[in-house]
């Protein structure tokens, strides 16, 4: 079963400049500098679309497409014996004694022989037994006393010959009887009592004497392999918890979303043949610093599971699903219940290996509405200290076109950033870039030259480090997102200088 959620993915297709390839800002050059001039130097250029990053995933089993590019996001839940028919037809150990003791007085040699009656009862706390038969379990019996001659039968307990239990012991007696394959029959007022029989004898002394037999029994491993009668109701729970806060680098990315017309289907399998059930789903929702994001309008939402279900079903009432960055874990939790009527469904029957299986799948297309999400990229920003550039740099250029096929409005900005003091020491656009959204699915370019004036280089030169921060927003219209889609980039950068070597 998949135990991740890889929302990062999703992260990633909504803002791949992290897929980027990024340049080193390297002014090493400038050191052999001896006449005024310029220098060029190509900072970044390149293209990507999302399909371009989904091939180069390891582990893209989440993200899929349909033949026009439209992608969706997957996950999947699988586990199978969440009731098991161990839950009916396996019993805990159960002991029991019986003693009896009393005096008489009888002719020497007279024989004298008596008949009474020993219960042993099985659990009936989820089944009480019409008929079964035993898969495996051992039969522990031990009798003492000052009796002769014992007979202990049972007309409930036969093996598989068809041949009653019956066993005939003389003196003190211990065994340990292997029930495979017996079968057991009752009526509904025995409530799981079997009873064994027991007709002893013993010889008159011609006085009176005090004579008594003590029985222990025990059951072990009781399993059986198929039974019939009235059953309570007996459930299993599942349950996941997707880490999902290890895949997201929270230090770039925050803000929120509403993703529509999620889709969850549910798998059952129901091996019990003519049993009912039902399934409940009571936790489905993203979670994270006190807070939550319910996937369900109802809880617990419930599923109905036929005799000899094996099928998907949708779960209906689905609206939409709000993800925000403060949320680190998806949650889904339920249980299952097969024959929810208990007693009043009557007789049913069970077998050895029935299960009831639970599949669900989770998916969400990437049709999406965002106020606001922010994202940051980092490049480093490299100046060396061989010469002194501040007193022969006259201005810095920035050349950049960035063309846009994704569906979304996006503010861009570019910090200049100083690791050491950790500031902001200054930045490219003021107050942002806009680049505008391709909602007619048409890239939008935008291109322009910036120069940094000469009261700013010295600020700029300060930074050694360039942050790239994008918000992004879809203008309030739900929109799709596309394989195709994606960005160009291109960044460079021009530094005017004089320098007089003497």
């Amino acid at each position: 079963m998949k135990k991740n959620l890889p929302i990062y993915f999703l992260l990633s297709l909504l803002f791949i400049w992290n897929g980027c390839k990024k340049e080193r800002f390297d002014f090493c050059r400038l050191d052999k500098l001896q006449a005024s001039g310029e220098w060029g130097i190509p900072l970044l250029n390149t293209a990507y679309t999302i399909e371009d990053i989904l091939t180069q995933l390891e582990d893209n089993d989440y993200i899929s497409q349909n033949a026009d590019g439209q992608l969706f996001l997957n996950y999947s839940f699988d586990q199978r014996r969440v009731v098991t028919d161990s839950i009916l037809l396996s019993f805990p150990e159960t002991f029991a004694k019986y003693q009896w003791r009393e005096t008489f007085y009888s002719p020497a040699g007279y024989i004298n022989s008596k008949d009474t009656t020993f219960l042993f009862k099985i659990p009936d706390d989820n089944i009480i037994i019409r008929r079964g038969v035993i898969m495996h379990g051992y039969f522990d019996l031990a009798i003492s006393g000052n009796i002769g001659n014992i007979v202990i039968s049972c007309k409930a307990l036969k093996d598989a010959s068809g041949r009653t239990f019956i066993r005939n012991v003389t003196g003190n007696y211990h065994q340990r009887i292997d029930l495979s394959g017996y079968s057991l029959s009752f009526s509904y007022e025995d409530t799981n009592r079997i009873a064994m029989d027991v007709h002893f004898s013993f010889q008159g002394t011609g006085e009176s004497k005090e004579y008594f037999m003590n029985i222990d029994a025990s059951c072990q491993k009781l399993r059986l392999q198929e039974v019939t009668g009235k059953m309570n109701p007996f459930r299993g729970n599942f349950s996941d918890v997707l880490d999902i806060g290890k895949f997201l680098n929270k230090n770039r990315y925050g803000g929120s979303l509403t993703l529509f017309n999620p889709k969850i289907t549910i798998h059952l399998k129901n091996g019990f043949n003519r049993i009912r059930g039902v399934t409940l789903i009571d936790e489905l929702h993203f979670t994270g610093q006190g807070s939550s994001s319910d996937i369900l309008t109802t809880y617990p939402s419930t599923i109905q599971i036929l005799e000899g279900m094996d099928a998907a079903q949708d779960i209906e009432g689905l609206s939409s699903v709000f993800f925000s960055s403060n949320f680190d874990k998806l949650n889904f939790k339920g249980y299952a219940i097969v024959n929810p009527l208990g007693f009043e469904a009557g007789e049913l029957s069970v077998r050895e290996n029935s299960t009831l299986d639970i599949k669900a799948n989770i998916g969400i297309p990437f049709e999406l509405k965002s106020n606001e999400f922010y994202f940051y990229d980092t490049i480093n920003f490299n100046i060396t200290d061989s010469v002194n550039m501040y007193d022969f740099i006259q201005g810095l250029v920035f050349r950049y076109v960035i063309g846009n096929s994704l569906p979304f409005n996006v503010n861009s900005q570019v910090y200049f950033y100083n690791s050491t003091q950790q500031t902001l020491v200054d930045s490219l656009f003021y107050p942002y870039l806009q680049l505008n959204g391709a909602f007619q699915e048409k890239m939008v370019e935008t291109a322009a030259i910036l120069e940094i004036k000469q009261n700013r280089i010295n600020q700029v030169l300060n930074a050694d480090k360039i942050i790239f921060r994008f918000k992004v927003n879809t203008d309030g219209r739900k929109v799709f997102v596309n394989a195709k889609h994606g960005l160009k980039a291109i960044l460079g950068v021009k530094i005017k200088y004089e320098f007089d070597p003497s």
